[in-house]
């Protein structure tokens, strides 16, 4: 019964991870700062939702 639950709680987190990552669109932008990200991600994707990861934009909302 304890093995079904973990199971149970490893799968709905993997679908809620993946979920969240199909809304992602990582945008060739270079950045210093996430507020840098907000009009090229609203050019590329309608959306100003957007964070600067790594020296890169990533856009959200698109999905």
């Amino acid at each position: 019964m304890n093995a079904k639950f973990a199971y149970v709680l490893l799968l709905l987190t993997v679908m809620t991870l993946v979920y969240d990552a199909a809304g992602q669109i990582s945008i060739n932008h270079r950045c210093g700062g996430s507020s840098e990200c907000r009009k090229p991600c609203a050019r590329a994707t309608g959306y100003y939702s957007s964070k600067c990861i790594n020296g890169s934009c990533v856009c959200y909302g698109s999905g």
